[in-house]
């Protein structure tokens, strides 16, 4: 069983090579930790960086060029 963390977060991210790498910076680190409170179950959050490397649109495909970025992530889970 793989324990959740925000190293496992964020290896999760940077397993999606469409999008841009993800690294852990000490303010990321808390944030992910109080998410991971809120919902400390791995499959959501594999399943919802999944949908965003999936979507054209998090991963720059629209007229800003706005992506998707795990601080975003850090930030609002659901």
């Amino acid at each position: 069983m793989i324990t959740l963390t925000p190293d496992t977060i964020c290896e999760e991210w940077n397993s999606h090579a469409e999008l841009p790498t993800g690294r852990l910076t000490p303010k990321r680190r808390q944030a992910f930790g109080a998410r991971i409170k809120d919902h400390p179950d791995i499959d959501t959050w594999v399943t919802g960086i999944t949908n965003i490397a999936a979507s054209a649109f998090c991963r720059g495909e629209n007229d800003r060029g706005w992506t998707a970025t795990p601080s975003q992530r850090s930030k609002h889970h659901g």
